[in-house]
């Protein structure tokens, strides 16, 4: 099944799937243009509501009988000049974000998590899949039970998260400073720009104190040091 169609004077945009992969680019048009490429008959729900752009993959027999499953892409492609809220879920399909947004919200199961913009709300939801955030957001949320954590942070940026076994890696700007809160059963804390260590729980402030981190976990790691 394929789909190429565009919609106008969208602000918002939601989108669940199942397998399929997530991607979201800017292009030069002055509407939404979506693109769909999957073996999926008749289960695709595109609703416009306002200036919402609703598009769900609907659960169906083959897909609870694992009969015939094909990955399928979901494409969108958003002005240069919008920046939109999106909540954009997918079970097990990877999602990427090449856009910034002022909210956006990102989950998965067990696929993997990249945003590349800059916005002001985030949030990163995963029980199993990686996350990647190579631009910093002035507020982010994540959760995660065991995929890995990379996050870019800036001056003044306010984030916090939890997970149980995955390591969380934040970049920093030279000189940054910081709050840290952190809370953990076994997991460690180490700031490799400043040597700073915190073994389980604990609290720590370097310079400033600009930005704000509240970090949770059972027996992850948590480190501060360039990754990317």
């Amino acid at each position: 099944m394929k789909i190429n169609e565009n919609y106008f004077n969208i602000k918002k945009i939601k989108a669940k799937m199942i397998e399929e992969d997530i991607v979201i680019n800017y292009y030069e048009g002055e509407s939404v243009c979506l693109k769909y490429d999957g073996d999926y008959n008749n289960k695709i729900s595109i609703v416009v509501n306002g200036d919402e752009l609703i598009v769900e993959r609907k659960l169906s027999i083959e897909t609870l009988v694992c009969i015939k499953i094909s990955k399928g892409i979901l494409q969108l492609f958003i002005p240069k000049s919008d920046n939109m809220d999106m909540k954009l879920k997918s079970t097990s399909g990877h999602i990427q974000v090449f856009v910034d947004a002022m909210n956006l919200e990102l989950e998965t199961v067990s696929g993997r998590i990249e945003s590349h913009g800059v916005g002001k709300r985030l949030s990163l939801h995963t029980v199993s899949g990686s996350i990647r955030q190579y631009k910093p957001y002035d507020k982010l949320e994540f959760k995660t039970t065991s995929g890995s954590v990379k996050l870019a942070g800036k001056p003044n940026c306010e984030y916090v998260g939890s997970t149980i076994s995955g390591g969380v890696l934040i970049s920093l700007n030279d000189n940054q400073g910081y709050i840290l809160k952190f809370k953990s059963v076994s997991g460690r804390f180490r700031d490799k720009y400043n040597t700073a260590k915190i073994v389980g729980s604990g609290e720590y402030t370097q310079g400033s104190a600009h930005s704000k981190f509240n970090i949770n976990t059972i027996s992850g790691n948590c480190k501060l040091d360039n990754w990317a």
